[in-house]
């Protein structure tokens, strides 16, 4: 895998949270990650791309090992 194939899987996932039936869930979700601790919303942030990643990734292996 290319750094330029990690940074589009990277970029996909952030991008895949505006869609328009999550963004009504963000107000609720991030209030409740910052009641929670102060670096909350930063842990959800951080989960969310590394779990896009990683799906993505290993999507994009099995596609490519399929041909």
């Amino acid at each position: 895998m290319s750094l330029a194939s990690i940074g589009l899987a990277a970029l996909a996932g952030i991008l895949s949270t505006l869609s328009p039936c999550v963004l009504p869930l963000i107000p609720m979700v991030l209030g409740a990650a910052i009641s929670e601790h102060r670096h909350g919303p930063v842990a959800l942030a951080a989960g969310l791309a590394v779990s896009f990643v990683g799906i993505g990734l290993f999507i994009a292996t099995i596609g490519y090992s399929l041909g």
